[in-house]
């Protein structure tokens, strides 16, 4: 049995229960608008962070170590918070 280790696949946004992934964080403003109707620019309560392969949302200080730990990150920034330029390609995968 091969164990995976568990990476970033997505950028996502959390409101309340909500969570919307997409390729960056705009594109998880534009999903929940598309398919909710909710605007989140400017909204409180929305935290940014990322969706690993386990299906878990993290905030960017978790992801960033969970990318770190992954091998994932085109930087050596010791900046403590994932940013979606630090990642080569989000694998986008479905789970």
């Amino acid at each position: 049995m091969t164990l995976r280790k568990e990476k970033i696949v997505r950028a996502a946004l959390k409101w309340n229960d909500l969570v919307f992934m997409g390729t960056g964080h705009v594109d998880c403003e534009d999903a929940a608008e598309r398919e909710h109707g909710i605007k989140l620019r400017n909204k409180s309560g929305v935290t940014e962070g990322f969706v690993t392969s386990e299906g878990r949302f993290l905030s960017r200080a978790e992801a960033f170590s969970i990318a770190k730990m992954a091998g994932q990150l085109t930087s050596n920034h010791e900046t403590g918070r994932l940013e979606s330029w630090m990642l080569p390609d989000l694998p986008l995968e479905t789970f």
